[in-house]
């Protein structure tokens, strides 16, 4: 992905960059699980790779937030004037590390940042040979396009939480989530076979005829274990009947479904 997002084929990913392909997957026909895992590859491209190495991404999410809020509330000017007004020579952005503090005190002062956190942001901010902090490289993490992109992936992180299971080896259990990955991986069609199973067309299944359906589908699932999906994971209505609109609005069904008709939609084409 990163030849794809450095456009100009400068070797850096830029904001416009960033915030173009951002854009892109927004529009994108990509499912709910591919465009987040495009997300969180995008957001890789922009940080530092010591933040990635080390997960300090939510904390340098959460610094940047507090310091645009600082600065717009207080003053409302642009963070690159803030640091002009300490700049070494003009139009060269580059700062002093002790300049960068005192632009950190008196500008950002309501961001109440700790001496740790002040170290972070310099630490993320690229210095010259001369050991001069190139302090526009930090203020393109303090745009307001960028810290909107902040939003879209806090929306995501209960999401992202749950499909994460979409990457880790599918290991035999008494569980919603097995019963869904196993029936994609085997390939059947779980809308199809609950709706044939639904002869009221409610959205109900009585829980017997349900259970048989289980025992009799080639997941390879114990008695035991179907009882423990009742228990655990299922839905009913006011006469016991399965409510199986739980499993239609799984998230990992509604990922691997739109998964499956995109990869059909590809074939057909092919």
């Amino acid at each position: 992905m990163c030849m794809q997002l450095d456009g100009d084929g400068n070797g850096q990913i830029s904001l416009d960059e960033f915030l173009h392909y951002f854009e892109h997957l927004e529009e994108s026909d990509l499912t709910e699980y591919e465009r987040m895992k495009a997300e969180e590859e995008l957001f890789e491209n922009i940080w530092p790779d010591w933040i990635i190495k080390d997960q300090k991404i939510d904390a340098a999410k959460k610094i940047i937030e507090r310091m645009y809020e600082a600065l717009r509330r207080t003053l409302n000017i642009s963070a690159e004037t803030a640091f002009e007004t300490y700049e070494n020579s003009k139009d060269k952005g580059q700062v002093t590390v002790e300049n960068f503090k005192k632009v950190i005190s008196v500008f950002f002062n309501e961001a109440r940042l700790t001496s740790e956190e002040i170290d972070f942001v310099i630490r993320m901010t690229p210095r010259t040979v001369d050991q001069q902090l190139l302090y526009r490289e930090f203020c393109r993490f303090l745009d307001k396009r960028f810290i909107r992109t902040f939003n879209k992936a806090a929306n995501n992180n209960m999401l992202s939480e749950t499909l994460k299971e979409l990457d880790m080896p599918l290991v035999k259990e008494a569980s919603l989530t097995y019963l869904v990955r196993k029936s994609f991986e085997i390939g059947l069609d779980l809308r199809k076979i609950l709706m044939l199973q639904d002869q009221t067309s409610l959205y109900v299944i009585p829980r017997a005829r349900f259970q048989r359906m289980l025992e009799n589908l080639p997941l390879g699932l114990l008695p035991s274990e179907i009882e423990e999906i009742f228990d655990n994971d299922l839905n009913f209505d006011n006469y016991g009947n399965v409510d199986y609109t739980t499993i239609l609005s799984n998230e990992i069904f509604v990922s691997l479904e739109q998964a499956k008709v995109r990869r059909d939609q590809i074939m057909l084409k092919n």
